[in-house]
Formats: structure tokens, C-alpha cells, sequence
């Protein structure tokens, strides 16, 4: 039988059009689990997360490059989640993301979190190198040993569980997990407002200087094995982004 079909050579409006493949870029698919999961860059178009989450800016807008995003240094300058923990009724969160600090930073900067006073929790970098954690506002503070490297954007992780008698706050750093186990030092203390990406009630001169490449919310608190999991398919994500992690993996 004859090939019934055949090309007419003429213009239509309604043809499909075609892509080159040199133009797709793999961005992958959401964390399971994952409340919600951003990459970010080149524009605003990425506050639309994987899962169909979406940031909201808090007040002025940050400064985008390829793949990542910059924050302003001024107070309240953070990207909104919408996640309220008190409305949601947390007890547990983890946040995940791949981000780089240059060597000149040197003062604290908020990464995540809604911390404001005495309450709020959230995870910041210490004297700008040092992993370290916030739960009941700045009166009470968790430390890690985890510093993070010069100019290489690296993954980094925080678990906070509250749900039973035993206060767990969980470090990740690339492929390298930590766990700081209290009891009885203190509580939880929520704040009433969204977490968020950034200094949301923070300010600080060098918090435009960190990009971050990539954000991810959970709802409950992972341990460092599932935080060292996202943190292998971050690579790869990150890799089809065109951004190399030189950290621990």
C-alpha cells in the first residue's frame, strides 16, 4: 500500500512548532514529600516551584542571574513560603537547598526561617561561615561544627522535631550529617508568620552576597540519611542546571 500521507508546502496558522533540543534544560522533578521545591533563576518566573508552590517577595525584588537569585541586604527583603507554622500546626520542618557564600562574607545572614525576637525558628550562617539553627527566637540557639566552603555552592539541610520529649535539630552539609539531641532546653517557639527564603526580619550588609540556587520546605522533620538523599539528586539537578557542587557529596 501507497504512504497515504503527504507534505504540502504551505504556510498554516495552525502548525506546532518545534523545539531544539540544545534549548531543553532537565530541571527534574519535585522532592516526594516536599512541601514545596524551587530553583531558582533566571527571573521571577521561578517563584513557581516544582510542585506548583508559589514565593511571594516581601517587599523589594531580588537580583537574578542563570540559575540563582540574590537577596537585598535590607530588613524584611526575604521570599514568602505562605507556610504559617502555627496556622499549619507544625510540631516538625526541614529545609533543604544548594546555595554559595562567597569568602567575603563575613557577618551573620539569615538563610530560612521567621524568626523575629523570641520567637520564630529558622536556619542562618554564623559570623557567615558556620551552620547553625534558631528554635525559640534568638533566646535559644542550636551550633554545628559545619562550615561552609569558599565560593562553591554546596547543599545544606535542617531538621527541627519537636513532636516528642526529645528536642532533635539535625545538621546536613553536602553528603555530611550532623544531629544535636536536647532535652530540656527550652521550647519551641513558634511565630505567627510564613517562613521564608532570606533576612525576613533580619538585616544584614552582606545578605545580598549569598545565591541561592535551589529551596525546598518539608513539613516534617527527615533525618540526616533522607537530607544526604535530597542532597545526591540535588547534584545532579544542580548539574543539569549548569552549577557544579564541589562540596561534600
Amino acid at each position: 500500500m501507497a504512504n497515504p500521507f503527504f507534505v504540502l508546502n504551505v504556510p498554516s496558522t495552525n502548525a506546532v512548532g518545534t523545539l531544539d533540543p540544545a534549548d531543553v534544560t532537565l530541571y527534574g522533578d519535585a522532592e516526594v514529600g516536599a512541601w514545596g521545591h524551587w530553583l531558582f533563576g533566571p527571573d521571577a518566573d521561578s517563584y513557581y516551584g516544582l510542585n506548583g508552590r508559589q514565593l511571594t517577595e516581601q517587599d523589594a525584588a531580588p537580583a537574578f542571574s542563570t540559575n540563582y537569585v540574590s537577596l537585598p541586604v535590607a530588613n524584611g527583603d526575604a521570599l514568602l513560603t505562605g507556610l504559617n507554622p502555627i496556622t499549619a500546626g507544625l510540631t516538625s520542618w526541614t529545609f533543604c537547598g544548594v546555595l554559595q557564600r562567597p569568602a567575603a562574607l563575613a557577618a551573620t545572614v539569615s538563610l530560612f526561617g521567621n524568626i523575629v525576637g523570641s520567637q520564630g525558628s529558622g536556619l542562618y550562617l554564623a559570623s557567615g561561615v558556620r551552620m547553625a539553627a534558631n528554635y525559640g527566637g534568638s533566646n535559644q540557639t542550636a551550633n554545628s561544627s559545619m562550615l561552609l566552603p569558599d565560593d562553591e555552592p554546596v547543599f545544606v539541610g535542617v531538621s527541627m522535631d519537636w513532636s516528642t520529649s526529645i528536642n532533635n535539630l539535625n545538621f546536613v552539609l553536602g553528603g555530611v550529617g550532623q544531629s544535636n539531641h536536647s532535652k530540656g532546653t527550652g521550647s519551641l517557639a513558634h511565630r505567627d508568620a510564613a517562613f521564608a527564603v532570606g533576612n525576613r526580619d533580619s538585616a544584614s550588609a552582606d545578605a545580598n552576597l549569598v545565591r541561592f540556587h535551589e529551596a525546598m520546605m518539608f513539613t516534617s522533620a527527615l533525618t540526616p540519611a533522607q537530607m544526604n538523599a535530597i542532597n545526591t539528586r540535588s547534584v545532579t539537578r544542580m548539574a543539569n542546571r549548569g552549577v557544579v557542587i564541589d562540596g561534600p557529596v
